[in-house]
This record gives structure tokens, C-alpha cells and sequence, in this order.
């Protein structure tokens, strides 16, 4: 691999078989193809080298564009391997390419015109030249063509576009490596067309007009707008209101009441003048509505020839002040209706004079404010133009609803006479029962034929009667309703699940609000969760519950300023001591989405980026339509758009220039809108490796083991790089690995035993490769040591007669080997004719033929390394034979 002009580095296997005695080194050799000069045997002629440790080396000092041809040996102590490992094909020493531009690296045209893009090159072999764009190779065709000589290549573009803009890079690659050059091409065009073309603030004589800028603004800045007016009236005439306006919005006047528009507006730039955008047709007209009708318009004080008319203003009075009221009569049976008043009436009540005796006659009253005059009022009578002639007669068919313990509604019929006078209202009063104590109920007459008495007492009985008045005063009263006892009746909660939409969809920001009327008495307790926990009343949240009547209420949840967190089920529960209800909304708030995770610079070229990211933890609540990616040299404030359209979770950031530092953000975007960016500031390389360290150290491997740097450079690690080097030759370290390693551990393999060894880590990123981690201390490569064990075949004591065989037996084991010696009431064993020794890597023995009184005592066998001592005891007896007794006498029988 890596091969030069002038060497290359050689790779090889360790050999699968050692022929019983390790590798020490390797000798390498080389021969100029077809004719080799390798010799054969020991006797080395072309050697490169011969003490290589690895399984790798650099060949340098070779002669440009030979062929050579490469074996290796294997090497140890004892002996060097017959055979040997040949290269798999001969290595031809190349010329890297050299690549030059004919052209300036930077390069700006006219939309039309002709890009000529040339190159001049060399190198040996001959290099392949392409063209690329974006990743994208070019080939001739329609549109451009691609012409390659020996030495010199030509991109021609005709009739350039907008879209041929970008960086164009040619590569110049042969075996020996490539070279790359880049020009940037920018196209200028007149701009593309605004965006979004809208109208507000209509009235009568005037709107206003807004618009955004292009999405292209043909490489140019936009230096102003164009925009036109066409009145419907006057067909393809299309006047020009301004040139050169800067701002995206203009205000429009003069226009012409009930005219239909239409408008049109382009950009420009120093280029020339876009396509315009062109907005629907528009009416010249007021933004507001018409009035409401006036409320509660009544008649007082009829007499044969006048009446005094009065009512309230409009709920509504359409968005423009009330300029005044128009008043309408008709007699009974006609359908045309007469102005009473040709201008607006200001004030809300009239009387009406010059009126005909004994008519029959209808009043309608509307307000009227800059758009026109509203919708009437409910007309007022008929009414008999007579003087009155006295108090109606009482109301009839008294009746009662919706007992509670505070309130009552009770109903009546009109009066069978109304005194020749509009009936003007009605009276109610109340007494507890057992008492003439009549209180009234109401002040102000009541125009409906039923009333709300509410203020009762609970336990209490009550009699109600009713009174109708006229102008001239109020009828007897009614027969008596009661006595009614005031109490509150068993009803459980319940509302209209039609109140409570199953779905509620809002934008964030917008507010959701839930108005639900209740029933239930006592009055429910009104309880609102999400996803089953309470929701809680806040600046932006609030609850109430107001009572309407005896058993009717309602139940108000507002959320003002919706955002994201308000999503979910919402549930109402109703719950009193007859029952409980519940219902359940399912509200959803969309939002823009939340910011791309994980963003990172996958890789960083001389004039290009590779970004990528993860999908938005929040969606808000609409897919993910497309990424937006920015980027911001150093030290500038504004933000160039790379890419609006970008559908995937990776995006290759063109047209950088080499040596400067960027920063990059990117947004999700869904239907809502562009969320907010994850940015990367300005990446530099990952901080140093912590928690270096080796375990399961041998004579001949190790493995390294760390925890990624707390500084990753703001850019994500690709891998570690691991060295290492003979603690006495602290300069020349050698790579562990080809490639960065992905993982937090690697194996160190091919270490010589009793050699001391330096280890060393970095970390690295985009931006390059951190500061280096040495291992604490250097390390021995040998087998970790082991305690000595020991185990004796006969233990405690043993006795034997004289004569027979002696034998002592032990195991014993331990890293290194443990020294093994024998002692005798503690004095050390030497072999002799007596006594046998026998010594193995795992046992040891202590053998007598025959056994002497005197070999009794205490045997004690002791193994010792490194790592500490064991040891073992057993106790001998020998016993004599019965022996002859010479001289035997007796005395004193």
C-alpha cells in the first residue's frame, strides 16, 4: 500500500506455524522485475532489512516507474524459515499526478453565456481525468461537453442556467494516488418571482400590499421592486405604481368604491427584472359588517295620537361606530314598511307624534353605521292608537319548573284584558307561607311570561303571585301559587356531549377554550385532567364554573397561548352525591418541530462538509416535510442557506473554502412552519482520552482499555488511535492499528517476552486528532506471576517398617515455575546413595529403596517464585525388626 514514486510500505501474516520456537524478527528482500537477483540460502544480496520486529515495514530509496518484486522470512532464536512469503504481484513505483488550472478558481457569469473550464496535467502512468459536481460525474451531451488530450483537459457548458452553479472539481487519479482542483461557478440571473403576494387593510379607497422576498435571487442582491396596479374596468392596462421600492410592502390609494384590483409585483437586480407575482382580484370596499339590530325595543305611554318608543344599542355594531337609527311604521295588514326619519335617529328612544286614532299600528327600528343600515329589530305591536282606559286584569294559568333549594322559575299566561294599554311588564312577589309579607321579586317590570326568583331559603315554604302592568299601572294580583317548599331535587351530573368536541385541533399560540353547560344538583364538582393528571390553574390556564339556575351551570377550561405541553386527553368529570359523569377531548396543538438531534460533521473536506442528525424528539405534531441547512464562515453575522429542500438526515454543505472555520445549523420544517436550529459551532479536535489502562498482561499480548475524551470538539469521534514503542526506544513508536478504532478496546498482539513497553492513545474527530494519553508507567510483557500450590500424596503421619520402600510424593504449580527443595527436621535434603530425587515441571519426589530407623523426622517440601511460597509436612516413623538377644541369664528363680 501507499506506493510512490520513490517506496511503499509492505504488510504480511505472522506464520501459522513457529517450527517450535518463537518469532523473533523478519528479513525482507527485493528484486527489480522480470530479472530478479534474490539469492538463494542466507547469503543476502538485495536484503532491505534484516531485523524487522512487526509485520510491516516502509521500502524507500526505490527507483521511479521499476518494477520490484518483495519476499519475506520468518526468524527466531534457532533457526529462519526456509520458505519464504512472496508479494501477490509486482509493485510498479508510480508518479502521483500533478493537476493545474488554466482557469481562476472562482468564476462568475452571465445566465446564456458559455463556461469554458480547462485544465492542464500530468504523472505516470497516465492518470484517468473526470469532471464532477456535486458527487455527480459529467459526461458530454446536450448540454455540455467534456474533451481529455494527453495533457490537457476542457469542460465546455453552453447556454449556462442557474443551476449549473457550484463547485466543479477535477480529479486527476492514477495506482500512485489522485489530485483534485476545484473551480466555483457562479451563474447570475434576474431574480426569481416574490413570494406570497398578499392584501390587507382594505377599505373603500385604499389596501396595502405585502409580499416576501424571491426564493432565488439569481446570485445578485435584489436591488428593488416593480409594482402594477389593473382596475377590472379597464382591461390589460396595467399601470405602474413604483420602481424602485425597497420595502416588501407598499400602500395603495385612490382606489375607486366597488372596483374590483388586481396587482402584480417583480423584483430586481442589477441583472434585470424577474417574473411578477400576480394577487386575486380584490374589492374596493369597507372591511366592516353592518350593525346589529337593536335590542329590546319597547312602547310606553300610548295615548289616541302619540307613543313613547324606546330600545338598547346592537350587540354588534359590525366594527364601525353607530352612526344613528332608522325608524319604520305600517299599519296592521299592510307589508310596506314607511320611514319614520330619512336621516339616522342619534339617541335610543323617540316619540312619535301626529299618530291617527283607533289605528293599528307596527314600529321596527335599525342601526346604521358607515357601511349602511343593519337588519331591524323585531317589530313592536300592533298597537291601538286610544287613550287608556285602566290597569290590565290579573295574569291567568300560574305554574311552577325547576324547584331548587334557592330559586324557583315561575310561569304565567297574559292578562285576558290589557286595559286598552301594551301590557308593559310583569310583577312577582312572594311570601312565606303562613305570613301576608308580600316582597316583590323584580324592580323593573319583566316582558316574559316566566321569572328566575331566586334568594329562597332552604326549608322554607313560599306563595307567589303575579301582577301585569300597563302605562297606567299594575293589574290585582293573581291567585296564589303554593305554598311550594324551597328544596333542592335528586338530580346526578350530566351535559350534552355535543358541547365537548371529541377532537380540538389548534396551532400553538392559538387559544383553546371548552365552554360546557352542566346539570346536576347539588351543584357538581367540576374536575379537568390530562393523560390522568389534574390540570393546574397558571398565567396561561384558567377554570371556572358559573351557575346559571337550580340545576344548570357551566364549565369553562380556557388555555390562552397554546403550546405543545397542552396536547392530549382532556377529560371533564362531574361528580355530586347522586352520581358521576365524565367526557373526554382529545386536543392536539401544532407546532413547528423541535430542533434535529445529534448533529455532527460526519466529514470535513477542503471545500466541502458532510453533516448529519437525527430526527426531532417532537414532531410537533405534523410529519417532518424537509430539513433547512445554514452556514456562517467565522467572524460573519450572516447566515447562506445551503439547502431548503433537504428530505433526508444527511446533507453535503458545498462551496467552502479551504482553511476557514464554518459553523452549521440546521431546522425541520413541517406544515406549521421552520422549528428552531441545532447548531455546531466551530469544531476543533476531541480532548485527551481518559481512563487509560491494560488488563490481562502475557509474555506476548496485552489489551488497552480508555473512556472517550469529556471534550468531543463538537464534532462526533470517529475512532482512537493506539501506539506503542520499547521503553528504550521512547522515540519510535509504531502504530497498533491502520485505521482509527471504533471501540474503547483493543488487543495488543507479537509483544516479546521480557521486553518493557509504552502504550499510547488519542482521540479523533473531523477536525483531526487529539493530544496523546500514556499509560501511568511502562509494562513487562511476560506471563502475570501466580502463588506456588502444593499438594503432598501423604500427609500428617506416617509409620513403615524398616526396610520397605520409602516414597514421598507432591503437585505443585505456579507462574513462573516455583523452585522446589525437601528438608529434613530442617535441614536441607542432598540426593546420595540413600535417598532419590525426581523433579518435574508439575511434581517432585523423594524415593528410598530401603528405609532405616534413621530416615525418621519431618519431611517438609517447600515451592518458591515470584509471587510467594507453599509448603507441605508429613511425619515419618520407621519401625525396627525383633532382634537376637545374646547372653540371657536368670536370676533368683
Amino acid at each position: 500500500s501507499e506506493i510512490t514514486r520513490s517506496g511503499c510500505d509492505l504488510h504480511w501474516m505472522v506464520p501459522e506455524d513457529d517450527g517450535g520456537s518463537p518469532v523473533t524478527h523478519y528479513i525482507l528482500e527485493k528484486a527489480v522485475s522480470p530479472k530478479p537477483r534474490i539469492i538463494s540460502g542466507y547469503t543476502v544480496k538485495c536484503c532491505v532489512s534484516y531485523d524487522i520486529k512487526v509485520t510491516s515495514h516502509e521500502v524507500r530509496d526505490l527507483v521511479g516507474y521499476e518494477n520490484y518484486s518483495f519476499r519475506v522470512y520468518a526468524a527466531g532464536v534457532k533457526h529462519i524459515s526456509t520458505d519464504c512469503s512472496h508479494a501477490k504481484f509486482p509493485v510498479l513505483v508510480t508518479e502521483l499526478p500533478i493537476l493545474k488550472l488554466k482557469v481562476d478558481p472562482d468564476i462568475i457569469v452571465k445566465a446564456g453565456e458559455t463556461i469554458k473550464l480547462q485544465a492542464d496535467y500530468s504523472g505516470k502512468p497516465q492518470p484517468d481525468i473526470a469532471w464532477m459536481m456535486k458527487d455527480v460525474e459529467l459526461y458530454t451531451d446536450d448540454h455540455m461537453s467534456v474533451t481529455t488530450t494527453d495533457d490537457t483537459t476542457l469542460l465546455v457548458i453552453k447556454v449556462c442556467e442557474r443551476q449549473d452553479r457550484g463547485p466543479y472539481d477535477v480529479i486527476a487519479s492514477n495506482v500512485s494516488g489522485k489530485r483534485t482542483e476545484t473551480v466555483h461557478v457562479e451563474v447570475i440571473d434576474p431574480p426569481g418571482p416574490p413570494q406570497d403576494p398578499q392584501i390587507h387593510n382594505v377599505t373603500k379607497a385604499s389596501l396595502t400590499l405585502l409580499w416576501k422576498d424571491p426564493l432565488e435571487d439569481g446570485g445578485s442582491p435584489i436591488t428593488g421592486f416593480w409594482v402594477e396596479q389593473r382596475d377590472s374596468m379597464k382591461r390589460d392596462k396595467w399601470v405602474t405604481i413604483t420602481e424602485t421600492l425597497e420595502e416588501t410592502l407598499c400602500k395603495i390609494p385612490k382606489l375607486t368604491k366597488g372596483n374590483m384590483y388586481m396587482f402584480k409585483v417583480s423584483a430586481q437586480n442589477k441583472i434585470g427584472i424577474s417574473d411578477p407575482a400576480e394577487t386575486e382580484p380584490v374589492k374596493a370596499e369597507s372591511p366592516f359588517g353592518l350593525p346589529g339590530p337593536p335590542v329590546e325595543p319597547k312602547a310606553y305611554d300610548v295615548t289616541k295620537n302619540s307613543l313613547y318608543l324606546v330600545w338598547q344599542r346592537p350587540w354588534s355594531d359590525g366594527g364601525s361606530p353607530i352612526i344613528g337609527y332608522i325608524l319604520e311604521k305600517r299599519e296592521k295588514g299592510e307589508k310596506l314598511w314607511r320611514k319614520v326619519n330619512r336621516t339616522p335617529h342619534p339617541k335610543s328612544d323617540i316619540t312619535l307624534d301626529e299618530m291617527i286614532e283607533d289605528t293599528e299600528m307596527e314600529f321596527q327600528i335599525s342601526a346604521v353605521n358607515d357601511v349602511g343600515v343593519g337588519p331591524p329589530a323585531d317589530p313592536i305591536g300592533p298597537i291601538r292608537m286610544t287613550d287608556p282606559q285602566g290597569p290590565p286584569d290579573p295574569p291567568i294559568n300560574l305554574d311552577l319548573s325547576e324547584p331548587f333549594a334557592d330559586s324557583i322559575i315561575i310561569h304565567y299566561a297574559p292578562p285576558l284584558f290589557d286595559g286598552n294599554s301594551p301590557i308593559i311588564g310583569y310583577e312577582i312577589e312572594r311570601a312565606v307561607d303562613g305570613t301576608e309579607d308580600w316582597e316583590k321579586c323584580n324592580y323593573d317590570p319583566c316582558p316574559d311570561l316566566s321569572y328566575e326568583v331566586r334568594g329562597l331559603k332552604e326549608g322554607l315554604k313560599y306563595n307567589y303571585r303575579v301582577k301585569a302592568r300597563n302605562a297606567v299601572g299594575p293589574s290585582k294580583p293573581s291567585e296564589i301559587l303554593g305554598p311550594i317548599e324551597a328544596k333542592d331535587p335528586e338530580i346526578k351530573p350530566s351535559f350534552d356531549l355535543d358541547c365537548l368536541p371529541k377532537d380540538i385541533i389548534v396551532r400553538a399560540g392559538e387559544t383553546i377554550k371548552l365552554d360546557i353547560p352542566l346539570q346536576g344538583c347539588p351543584l357538581p364538582e367540576v374536575i379537568w385532567t390530562r393523560d390522568g393528571k389534574p390540570v393546574e390553574e397558571d398565567v396561561r390556564t384558567s377554570m371556572h364554573v358559573t351557575k346559571e339556575s337550580g340545576k344548570t351551570s357551566r364549565a369553562e377550561l380556557v388555555i390562552v397561548d397554546s403550546a405543545r405541553k397542552d396536547k392530549g386527553a382532556l377529560t371533564l368529570t362531574l361528580k355530586n352525591k347522586w352520581g358521576e359523569a365524565s367526557g373526554v377531548c382529545n386536543v392536539q396543538v401544532l407546532d413547528v418541530p423541535g430542533p434535529p438531534l445529534e448533529l455532527f460533521p460526519s466529514q470535513v473536506r477542503r471545500n466541502h462538509s458532510e453533516l448529519s442528525w437525527k430526527r426531532p424528539e417532537d414532531d410537533g405534531g405534523s410529519p417532518i416535510t424537509n430539513y433547512l441547512v445554514f452556514f456562517r464562515e467565522a467572524g460573519r453575522k450572516f447566515w447562506s442557506k445551503s439547502t431548503d429542500a433537504c428530505h433526508g438526515l444527511f446533507w453535503q454543505v458545498d462551496g467552502l473554502v479551504e482553511g476557514k472555520e464554518y459553523y452549521y445549523k440546521v431546522h425541520a420544517a413541517n406544515k406549521i412552519g421552520e422549528g428552531p436550529p441545532a447548531e455546531i459551532d466551530k469544531i476543533h479536535p476531541p480532548g485527551p482520552c481518559i481512563d487509560f489502562q491494560h488488563t490481562d498482561p502475557r509474555k506476548d499480548s496485552l489489551v488497552l482499555n480508555w473512556k472517550p475524551p469529556k471534550d468531543d470538539g463538537g464534532s462526533k469521534i470517529i475512532g482512537y488511535n493506539v501506539e506503542f514503542t520499547e521503553a528504550d526506544k521512547p522515540g519510535e513508536w509504531r502504530a497498533i492499528n491502520d485505521y482509527p478504532i471504533s471501540v474503547l478496546t483493543t488487543p495488543v498482539l507479537g509483544l516479546t517476552e521480557g521486553t518493557e513497553y509504552i502504550y499510547r492513545v488519542n482521540a479523533q474527530n473531523a477536525a483531526g486528532v487529539g493530544p496523546w494519553v500514556n499509560l501511568p508507567e511502562s509494562v513487562l510483557a511476560r506471563d502475570p506471576s501466580r502463588e506456588p500450590t502444593l499438594e503432598l500424596a501423604l500427609e500428617g503421619d506416617v509409620v513403615i517398617k524398616a526396610g520397605r520402600p520409602l516414597r514421598l510424593e507432591a503437585t505443585y504449580g505456579g507462574r513462573p515455575t516455583p523452585k522446589v527443595s525437601w528438608l529434613k527436621d530442617g535441614v536441607r535434603m542432598d540426593p546420595d546413595d540413600h535417598l532419590h530425587f525426581e523433579l518435574t515441571q508439575t511434581f517432585t519426589t523423594v524415593v528410598c529403596g530401603k528405609a532405616l530407623r534413621s530416615d525418621t523426622g519431618k519431611y517438609t517440601v517447600t515451592a518458591i517464585n515470584d509471587a510467594g511460597r507453599a509448603k507441605g509436612s508429613v511425619n515419618v516413623e520407621v519401625i525396627g525388626r525383633f532382634c537376637h538377644l545374646n547372653n540371657f541369664r536368670c536370676f533368683s528363680i
